[in-house]
């Protein structure tokens, strides 16, 4: 077979291939209409109860809006240092379009690892509606603390907020039948090339 026989070969079968499957990352709790909303303005949660399922990149999350007049909250993701939590990552401010249940999109990139926590920052009063649930883990800043103050946590309490995040783990077959495929014609070339030196 011709050398450029197989680089129209690996071009057509890698412009034809499916897409890989992905799994899916979860995290955080049902999404669903609660009892409670928050009354501190400007401040931050981290809710505890279920942290991020695998490592890669989060595309969304969602939250129950009581009402959009409360103000916005960003995202945040948590990340146990071994005797408290650092701030790893937070969205931009998403301010809800209406009551109820919603989603936003997060920029590609926006990166977690399993284990990882959920948080939010109201920069109004509480964006998102919670129940007290015995067993529930939350913490929380002061009143008008200022997400500056993110990890400054004052108290705790048994809480599960309405808030999830989605995201995907790309699987690797795709990329290692690629880079299988490209050794497979760098040998192809380095053999033509030897041969067409033995020939001359």
């Amino acid at each position: 077979m011709k050398f450029a026989d197989l680089i129209i070969g690996a071009v057509m079968a890698i412009g034809t291939m499916a897409p890989a499957a992905a799994a899916t990352i979860t995290g955080g709790n049902p999404v669903i209409d609660r009892t409670f909303y928050d009354g501190f303005r400007n401040f931050s949660i981290l809710d505890g109860n279920n942290p991020i399922s695998a490592t890669g990149a989060l595309t969304s999350w969602s939250i129950f809006s009581r009402d959009p007049a409360l103000g916005g909250a960003r995202l945040l993701i948590y990340r146990s240092n071994g005797t408290g939590y650092d701030l790893v990552r937070a969205s931009g401010l998403e301010t809800p379009a209406s009551a109820g249940f919603q989603t936003f999109s997060l920029a590609p990139g926006f990166y977690v690892q399993g284990g990882d926590l959920l948080g939010l920052y109201f920069e109004n009063f509480g964006a998102t509606e919670y129940d007290l649930t015995p067993g529930g883990f939350m913490l929380y800043t002061a009143n008008n603390s200022g997400f500056g103050n993110a990890t400054n946590f004052v108290g705790s309490s048994e809480r599960t907020y309405s808030l999830s995040v989605t995201g995907t783990v790309p699987e690797p077959a795709a990329w290692t039948m690629m880079l299988t495929g490209f050794g497979g014609m760098g040998v192809a070339l380095r053999s033509r090339r030897r041969t067409g030196a033995v020939s001359a």
